[in-house]
């Protein structure tokens, strides 16, 4: 709060010292490696603009990538009014040869601008690694705007020749929409084929943009609209002593929505082939831990087939606390014992036109 407020914080360098030691210890065991494999960790009382993040060389082999190991760089989400205030700024501005949410897009350029050396110094120091880009929240938008820029422009080739092979993927949880292309093109297409997305039970923030909340304002007008042709039975509806007519449900499930354009408020999407949506079957397994299934999703409409950027926001008493990262946790796990350990579990099919040929 003294950051925002323009105080000045004095840091004491024993005790920066002795916290960012502990936070490391804390960081190198809940991912599973050595402390000494986190190779940079973003300082106290650091800059607003720049979103926390730590860097790490993780050497055990891939599932899904290279042989070698990856160069990590975990992003943080939404913990200060800093990262609040990026969130807020909804509107679009150009990007990767389309539109993109203008806060995140400007807050991961800050980012990766701040970063690049000491990622690009872990590249170099451990050839043949894949480079993994992660976050949760605003730093899972971060971390799919950047992972898009670096593949579509080619950034690390250009930054140093012998990087130029090296694999960019990211794996996004709870990405807010943030991205949408000018046009078709096979290039962004590439360029976010190594984007996996995920979305768990009810979160509203893969939802959340300035088109899905205008839609929303759109439907509570709707609605407001209608009650107020209905002085004598509206109280009665709101106490729950009159049942909800069937014109006021329609409005709310079947509402067409799409509404007036208006610029900068473009339908955004998040930027990966398909999203991954996991929910809770209520069936616990032997451990008495939930069991989640998978479910691909589009994010956008493809054809006649809607995306979940067309979805409206849905008000559910699970859509914050369902956003939370431990909940990610539990689901993420869920999945991964039941497709790396081929125990018996559930799962929609891809798209078609997700799946690679």
């Amino acid at each position: 709060l003294l950051q925002v407020f323009g105080k000045k914080i004095v840091v004491i360098p024993l005790v920066e010292s002795a916290s960012r030691k502990l936070r490391i210890r804390k960081m190198a065991r809940h991912v599973g490696v050595k402390e000494e494999k986190i190779v940079y960790v973003t300082p106290l009382g650091g800059s607003m603009s720049v979103l926390r993040h730590f860097v790490a060389v993780d050497k055990r082999k891939t599932s899904t990538g290279s042989s070698q190991g990856a160069v990590v760089l975990a992003i943080r989400g939404t913990y200060t009014l800093s990262g609040a205030k990026v969130d807020l700024q909804a509107f679009t501005m150009p990007y990767c040869d389309g539109l993109a949410h203008r806060g995140i897009a400007e807050t991961s350029e800050l980012l990766w601008d701040a970063v690049k050396d000491k990622v690009i110094n872990a590249l170099l120091d451990n050839e043949g690694y894949d480079l993994v880009i992660t976050g949760h929240s605003l730093g899972a938008g971060a971390a799919a705007l950047i992972s898009l820029k670096l593949n579509h422009e080619k950034l690390l080739g250009k930054e140093d020749p012998r990087l130029k092979d090296v694999k960019v993927r990211c794996f996004a949880f709870a990405p807010p929409p943030v991205y949408l292309p000018s046009k078709p093109d096979q290039s962004i297409t590439n360029a976010m084929e190594d984007i996996h997305s995920f979305i768990h039970e009810n979160d509203v923030v893969p939802h959340l943009s300035a088109d899905a909340v205008r839609r929303l304002a759109d439907t509570i007008k709707e609605v407001d609209d209608f009650a107020k042709r209905k002085i004598i039975s509206r109280p009665l509806m709101a106490w729950g002593l009159k049942q909800i007519p069937q014109e006021v449900t329609k409005i709310v499930m079947d509402k067409d929505t799409d509404i007036e354009w208006v610029p900068d408020a473009e339908r955004l999407a998040v930027p990966s082939p398909y999203v991954i949506w996991m929910r809770d079957v209520n069936n616990n397994d032997k451990d008495d831990r939930p069991v989640f299934n998978a479910m691909f999703c589009r994010p956008k409409h493809q054809n006649d087939g809607a995306g979940t950027n067309d979805l409206n926001m849905m008000m559910d008493i699970g859509m914050i606390s369902d956003h939370m990262n431990p909940k990610y946790e539990r689901a993420v796990n869920s999945i991964l014992s039941q497709v790396l350990r081929k125990k018996q579990g559930y799962a929609f099919p891809l798209p078609k036109e997700c799946s690679k040929s």
